[in-house]
């Protein structure tokens, strides 16, 4: 009896297709030599979460990941992909990373490897499926390796990846497997997030158990830039970057013997009924009073 398709790579009407075009060979050198751990292709994954300016980066691992059903899922509520998005995905080598208005606006320069990051799914499953939400539309696309299994004589592999279109039901339906891992769906469907992405790796290869999550959360923690506005979960746990465990050489208080605010002729203040964080500050004439800590 053949193998059934898991549902989040067949539900939804199909409205569109997209062309790929890969070389095989191509495919084992890039994926293979630049991603020949499995800690270091999820780490691409997480990476692309982060440039697309996502807040937060869930990393679901089954449980069993030797099963048949296992699968590792990429959860973020960055910018996500609508149909010319997920067109772009595909277009091998190329990267929309370097969109310099997103750039200056969020502050956030991208991390991950230009145009090839999604390779690096290659060599830990057969099946790639991103399922996204984008202004209340919910779109769905498979990517089965095994198509280029099956051909690699051939110079350049040429697929058409069918586009879904999911309506909300069909969408929570697809992402029940999330559920089996802990993970809180109604995070993706209370209506406060209005963009989001799922990257599901399913039929998973061999390679899998070479991941160890103690090895993995030890990567991402000293890989992912220290920054505020961006927190990473593995199986629910939050990964706290590495860098937080440094002892700093110094700290200066932004109002606390600010002898820069004093030469500029800025007034300092300390205010004990406020939170330590915020005590000490400086007013500036066109800003008002600003806190903070280098």
């Amino acid at each position: 009896m053949a193998k059934q398709n898991p549902i989040f790579t067949t539900i939804g009407k199909k409205t569109n297709e997209i062309p790929v075009e890969i070389s095989y060979k191509i495919l084992e050198l890039f994926s293979g030599g630049l991603y020949s751990s499995p800690t270091k292709a999820i780490e691409e994954l997480v990476a692309n979460s982060f440039d697309a300016f996502a807040s937060w980066v869930h990393v679901l691992i089954s449980q069993d990941i030797d099963s048949e059903n296992a699968i590792i899922a990429v959860v973020d509520d960055g910018d996500s992909m609508d149909i010319d998005g997920l067109k772009a995905l595909w277009k091998i080598g190329e990267s929309a990373k370097a969109d310099e208005q997103k750039i200056d606006k969020n502050k956030r320069l991208p991390i991950g490897k230009f145009g090839i990051g999604k390779l690096a799914t290659w060599v830990l499953s057969r099946e790639l499926t991103h399922i996204c939400k984008q202004k209340n539309k919910y779109l769905a696309v498979t990517m089965f390796y095994s198509n280029l299994d099956n051909n690699k004589t051939a110079e350049n592999s040429k697929l058409n990846l069918d586009v879904r279109n999911l309506s909300k039901d069909e969408a929570k339906e697809a992402l029940k497997t999330l559920a089996t891992m802990n993970f809180d769906l109604n995070i993706l469907f209370n209506n406060n997030v209005d963009s989001w992405t799922v990257s599901i790796l399913s039929n998973l290869k061999p390679m899998v158990k070479d991941l160890k999550p103690g090895r993995l959360e030890w990567v991402l923690s000293t890989a992912m830039p220290l920054t505020p506005d961006f927190k990473s979960y593995l199986n629910n746990k939050e990964i706290k970057p590495i860098k937080l465990d440094t002892k700093p050489i110094n700290k200066l208080i932004i109002g606390k013997n600010d002898k820069v605010a004093d030469n500029l002729g800025f007034i300092s203040d300390k205010n004990d009924m406020l939170p330590d964080e915020e005590k000490f500050g400086v007013t500036l004439p066109t800003l008002g009073r600003i806190t903070g800590f280098v």
